[in-house]
């Protein structure tokens, strides 16, 4: 399959590229695929094209998994799903081609079928990553993209500062290179309304799901801490769950004092609003983490760094990291419950 996919790669390595101006660019289609959290990491770029450009139409290919989280980003005119098979995606094909776009930046790893599908677009010019990808081709080799981003020079970098790369082959300038997220006035209203009687307290969210069952907190382990959570005055603990995960999680908590369930957080947005009105989040998942860094939100995120590696890419200001078992990033257990306690006494001590 390799030898097949490089060789029809390769029909495409004298494409003949345009003296149009990149910079003068009107009609921009970024290709997104990943999880919510990697759809979520390219929200600085999408703002600060804009701010260069305000007349620039942004759209997104994406795909079904994370097409929703792109829904109330202010800066994005048009997302597009992107489907699983070629022969389901005629239409969408026929119609992204109308669009004429100036320039396609492909911010994932080369795939053979996603590639066929903008490449044959013809837009004026084409952005990508230099990823490492499974058909053993030199991406350079192709002479088909009019500039392509070293991936291995972004490496221990924030994920939405690396897209910001994008900018420089535009010659756009970078005004903030802060994350933001979005979400609906109705949802923040309604966390607003939910929080209310705990304005007298700190508030604390504990994520206890992550995407990886690995990275899952176990029953024991939340018991515990939750347990002696209860034992600090002063606050309040909200455990965030699955839709699920809460029947069961509400009955292991209801008897501790000062511990309760959040209310169900049916999406993205659901929890964007919620953490927005807590103080603290507590987290083995990535999703959360990013999102309390858009919110510029205090954050303890449990994981576990990579060998000889000090620095994290999980958060991009000042932020608690909990070191946990020796599994590596996959897996969370065996982590230090009490180092979570610890650092969330700090938290409370610094805050004061």
């Amino acid at each position: 399959m390799s030898i097949l996919a490089r060789a029809i790669l390769k029909l495409f390595k004298n494409r003949k590229k345009s003296n149009s101006n990149i910079k003068d660019s009107q009609k921009v289609l970024i290709h997104a695929r990943g999880k919510i959290s990697k759809a979520i990491m390219t929200y600085p770029l999408i703002r600060e094209m804009k701010k260069n450009n305000p007349n620039l139409q942004v759209d997104i290919l994406a795909i079904r998994q994370n097409a929703f989280a792109f829904a109330h980003n202010p800066h994005i005119n048009q997302v597009y799903t992107l489907r699983r098979g070629l022969t389901k995606n005629i239409s969408l094909w026929k119609q992204l081609k109308k669009q004429n776009y100036d320039l396609i930046i492909d911010l994932s790893a080369m795939k053979l079928g996603t590639f066929f599908f903008y490449a044959t677009l013809n837009a004026k010019h084409y952005f990508a990553e230099n990823f490492k990808n499974k058909y053993k081709l030199d991406t350079r080799e192709l002479n088909f993209f009019d500039s392509l981003l070293d991936r291995e020079s972004a490496n221990n970098k924030y994920l939405s500062k690396c897209h910001l790369r994008y900018l420089e082959p535009l010659k756009y300038k970078l005004f903030d290179d802060s994350l933001e997220v979005y979400t609906t006035q109705k949802k923040l209203d309604y966390a607003e309304n939910f929080f209310k009687d705990y304005k007298d307290k700190t508030i604390i969210a504990f994520n206890v799901t992550a995407s990886i069952p690995d990275r899952t907190i176990k029953e024991s382990d939340y018991i515990y801490i939750a347990n002696k959570l209860s034992e600090i005055d002063g606050i309040h603990v909200f455990f965030i769950t699955m839709p699920n995960n809460r029947e069961k999680i509400q009955s292991n908590i209801h008897s501790i004092k000062n511990i309760s369930l959040a209310y169900e957080t049916k999406d993205i947005f659901d929890a964007i609003a919620l953490i927005d009105k807590i103080d603290l989040l507590v987290s083995p998942d990535t999703s959360l983490i990013h999102i309390a860094n858009g919110l510029k939100k205090p954050a303890i995120g449990i994981y576990e760094l990579p060998h000889n590696n000090k620095s994290h890419t999980w958060y991009d200001h000042d932020s608690d990291l909990i070191h946990v078992s020796n599994d590596g990033l996959s897996s969370i257990h065996d982590f230090d419950k009490d180092e979570v306690i610890s650092h969330v006494r700090n938290f409370l001590t610094q805050a004061k």
